[in-house]
């Protein structure tokens, strides 16, 4: 077409995405309560990276709701898991059971989640636990680090003092090769346990193979009279006696107690895990028919490897084998990482979900004044809608087994995430909106299904509604004596307490100067009346004599604490040489349980 004058014309049309439709926040209050702008460039990177376009975000691939909600949804039928059926004349019936479901509407089918309101929380719960670090705590049979038969040594020990409970780090599994990454946090897949917390001695078949594991094991043992962890020699060590246990007598590659989809989903990890043995290199550097799982050519790959697949099967029943063994001593409070690796078997199995643009974090806050980046990718939220939030519930589902309560760190991701772009300036970062309701539902359905706690680490840059919300589902929120302004029988009985963190100072630490914060241990001073000259121990002590009046169903005594330890497990934004992560306790187990301190901490814990 032409204008009137005859000229040829050409018309533009901009195409507006609307950000807040999608999920992206304009901006936040910083711990400060300073308003900080997310600029037109990283939001336009973000909407980007999710696809989107002129239309509005597609709708939820399922339909997560409450018990005894009762949605419109036309006429149709539901057919509960276990093959019951149900009539529909418009609006869903308000008896139908707790589980996932299939709705069945005009002849097209989608996902029906019914949920409990509220997580599981005993009536009258009141008690205290013992945190520990578990690779730290080895006992003089460790090759190295603190294993499985440690935690149930550690879990008898605690239950013998009067504690309810014992909290440990994520034992998620990590890179099955060398090198191996010193934090729990930074795992290559929170859906499975990592072969270095075995215990080769218990392995069926190791006391047959004993002369030939001989020199392995006292090498392994020798590790454990170093100060530091050294994960990569252990890695060694070990896989090359359970391998040769497996030569002489393999062992069963699924146990009794995995549902079907976990007998199959362990086939993923098995196969990656030899994928990473023999191809070089991170897997989006691998040749193109090994970078997605299902190609035809990873089906040929897998034939050709059968025997090394199913050794590392074998390596996952071990793993849940012990761990049950563990959580029959005392109840285990469990913890599960805020993501996993870029270069993991969860980013690669599900990489069509994910942005590896961009890495989770945490805007500066006073104790962080640059903010945080941790290498964790997350998981785009519309991505994981469609695929009826499956991988959620199969990562709670790997943290709730044989656990009677889960740590979640940095529960504030259920409601929203802090995005950085991979190279950027943990400050630029903005914050994108996740779907909450449906994420706390699952997370309560599928802690009804192992009667199992929840705990939410809800400390840093913390959204005002986020607590409340919590609470309202029964997820206990986290209290730690140095942040807080309230006299603990002030706090929320909806709560864990604490008096540090692994990313703290110990109180040996801080109180010495070994590792200052002058601000915290000012105010560890105004809880305890302590003079500045006071010793050490003596802050240990009044420490936990606070931390016992307070009104939290459950208290947590760190075990670093117990024992006058100054350095901390991790200290943020540092590299190799803060050796975070690698730190052993200064004893063995079983003096570590033997300690009067312990039982002296303890009655101030169960006051």
């Amino acid at each position: 077409m032409g204008d009137s004058n005859g000229r040829g014309t050409s018309r533009v049309v901009e195409m507006v995405i609307d950000p807040d439709a999608w999920g992206i926040e304009p901006g936040y209050r910083d711990a400060r309560g300073h308003w900080v702008e997310a600029t037109p460039d990283r939001v336009a990177a973000v909407l980007a990276a999710m696809g989107a376009g002129s239309s509005p975000p597609p709708e939820p691939a399922a339909l997560v709701l409450e018990a005894g909600e009762q949605a419109h949804v036309g006429r149709g039928e539901v057919l509960t898991e276990s093959g019951e059926g149900f009539a529909v004349d418009g609006v869903l019936p308000a008896n139908l059971p707790l589980g996932y479901h299939r709705l069945i509407v005009g002849g097209q089918e989608r996902e029906l989640i019914v949920a409990p309101s509220q997580c599981p929380l005993p009536e009258g719960l009141r008690g205290w636990g013992l945190s520990c670090q578990l690779y730290a705590a080895r006992s003089r049979r460790s090759w190295g680090v603190g294993d499985l038969a440690d935690l149930r040594l550690l879990a008898a020990g605690a239950r013998r003092r009067g504690a309810g409970m014992v909290m440990v780090n994520p034992l998620h599994a990590g890179s099955p090769v060398a090198p191996q990454d010193a934090s729990p946090y930074h795992p290559s897949s929170r859906r499975w346990l990592n072969p270095l917390y075995l215990r080769v001695e218990e392995v069926p078949g190791a006391q047959a193979a004993a002369p030939e594991l001989a020199s392995l094991q006292r090498a392994g043992q020798g590790l454990s009279r170093l100060p530091l962890i050294d994960r990569n020699r252990v890695l060694e060590l070990k896989m090359d006696a359970l391998a040769r246990i497996w030569e002489r007598a393999p062992g069963p590659t699924q146990s009794p107690r995995w549902a079907d989809e976990d007998s199959l989903e362990v086939e993923g990890w098995a196969r990656f895990c030899v994928l990473c043995e023999v191809l070089p290199g991170p897997w989006a550097t691998w040749p193109d028919q090994f970078r997605r799982p299902g190609s035809a050519e990873l089906e040929s790959f897998a034939a050709a490897h059968r025997g090394r697949i199913d050794f590392h099967r074998w390596l996952q029943v071990l793993l849940d084998d012990q761990l049950y063994s563990a959580a029959g001593e005392l109840p285990l409070v469990l913890d599960l990482a805020v993501g996993s690796a870029g270069d993991g078997y969860d980013a690669w199995s599900w990489q069509d979900a994910m942005l590896p643009q961009f890495s989770l974090g945490a805007p500066p806050d006073p104790f962080n004044s640059a903010g945080q980046t941790w290498g964790l990718p997350p998981f785009d939220p519309w991505r994981l809608r469609a695929l009826n939030y499956r991988p959620w519930r199969q990562v709670l589902r790997a943290g709730f087994r044989h656990a009677r309560g889960l740590r979640i760190d940095h529960v504030m991701g259920l409601f929203r995430q802090y995005w950085v772009g991979l190279g950027s300036d943990p400050a630029l970062g903005l914050y994108v909106r996740f779907p909450q309701r449906d994420l706390l539902r699952i997370l309560a359905l599928e802690a009804h299904r192992a009667q199992a706690l929840v705990i939410g680490e809800d400390l840093g840059t913390v959204a005002p509604e986020v607590r409340s919300t919590l609470a309202q589902s029964l997820v206990l929120g986290c209290r730690v004596l140095y942040f807080e302004a309230e006299a603990p029988e002030l706090w929320p009985q909806s709560s864990a307490a604490f008096i540090s963190t692994h990313d703290l100072p110990t109180v040996a630490g801080l109180w010495s100067g070994f590792d200052p914060d002058p601000e915290i241990r000012a105010r560890l001073a105004a809880w305890t009346g302590l003079p500045g000259d006071a010793e050490p121990a003596r802050a240990v002590t009044e420490a936990h004599r606070v931390l016992g009046r307070s009104r939290s169903r459950l208290r947590f005594m760190q075990i670093e604490d117990a024992l006058g330890i100054e350095a901390r497990a991790n200290l943020p934004g540092t590299g190799a040489e803060a050796r975070n992560w690698c730190r052993a306790l200064p004893l063995p187990l079983e003096d570590v349980l033997a300690q009067p301190r312990l039982r002296e901490l303890s009655r101030l814990l169960s006051a």
